[in-house]
């Protein structure tokens, strides 16, 4: 638990950083914009790749088909829910995604490798192919207000292109060759600490005044880190599925530490991208990420206590 407590300040400190940059005249928010793109369509593709650079074994095989099934199951249920509540909330396409998409590419990775070491990692992996192929089909429709499902983009997007490829490297045993390796990894590491230095770029820019008197950044971060998350940590539990493969319940531990992070910087990044309010999603990001101090600990005991994992 010290562990996870101190890769989320960690995360602050980085916010921190880019709020300064801003703050001391070199960069100016806006900019951020350029960053977005970069950690869009190179890092995260990079990310993606080297996710799936394993060894296939058949325990392996096992427990990803798990946290694959969990992942579909965990967003299927977010489907829902937003779905259920758009009307009666009268939820925007920003407010949905912010709750439906979490920010599990920039975070789940080093919170993993922190608490459970780099043999888990793979694991993660699931949850964010999952969301990944759901960002680019289902979330870039409702920020685009665009229902159409244009197969031939969704395929030629950078990010699906990796996790194809990833798929096929892992399925053939492929190993990508060191130089190329080194490469991605040193490229893959730059997700989070840019994805934090965007987060505290937009920071500075924004009215905190007008967000702190605004009662539905409250609401959609209660359903973001409060409502979705112990809903999900009863159905995993009630579902029994923990119990199919060994280690099951670290490996559902590593798919319900992805669904509690704050809400994906890829929402603010993509915002960016197709001329939507960005300061409000910005704001979002920011109320979750600042609560996720507190509610991702408190959750990761509660999962703990439930699956008796302490």
């Amino acid at each position: 638990m010290e562990a996870l407590v101190e890769q989320l300040a960690e995360y602050f400190i980085m916010m921190a950083m880019g709020a300064v940059l801003v703050k001391a005249g070199i960069v100016r928010s806006e900019e951020s914009a350029t960053l977005s793109a970069v950690a869009v369509y190179l890092v995260l593709p990079c990310v993606i790749i080297e996710a799936f650079q394993i060894d296939c074994t058949p325990e392996k095989i096992r427990g990803l088909v798990l946290a694959f099934a969990a992942a579909i199951g965990v967003h299927a249920f977010l489907a829902l829910f937003i779905h259920m509540c758009e009307k009666p909330f009268h939820l925007n396409a920003i407010e949905k995604s912010s709750i439906m998409y979490t920010n599990s590419g920039n975070m789940i990775i080093p919170l993993i490798t922190a608490m459970m070491g780099n043999d888990w990692v793979l694991y993660s992996s699931a949850f964010i192919t999952v969301q990944l192929v759901l960002i680019w089909t289902h979330c870039r429709m409702m920020l685009c207000e665009d229902e159409r499902f244009d197969i031939k983009k969704i395929l030629l997007n950078i990010n699906v292109i990796a996790i194809i490829v990833g798929i096929l490297l892992f399925a053939f045993k492929v190993h990508i060759p060191g130089v190329v390796a080194n490469v991605l990894s040193s490229v893959g590491a730059m997700l989070a600490p840019m994805g934090m230095l965007i987060l505290g770029m937009l920071f500075v820019s924004l009215d905190f005044r007008k967000i702190f008197a605004d009662k539905r950044v409250y609401v959609i971060t209660a359903f973001r880190m409060v409502v979705t998350p112990v809903i999900i940590l009863a159905l995993l539990k009630v579902s029994g599925i923990c119990d199919l493969v060994p280690d099951g319940g670290k490996i559902l531990l590593i798919t319900y530490l992805a669904s509690i992070t704050p809400v994906s910087t890829s929402i603010t990044q993509l915002a960016q991208v197709y001329g939507k309010d960005v300061e409000y999603a910005s704001a979002l990001n920011m109320m979750t990420t600042a609560v996720s101090i507190v509610t991702i600990p408190v959750l990761t005991f509660l999962y703990e206590l439930v699956f008796g994992l302490g």
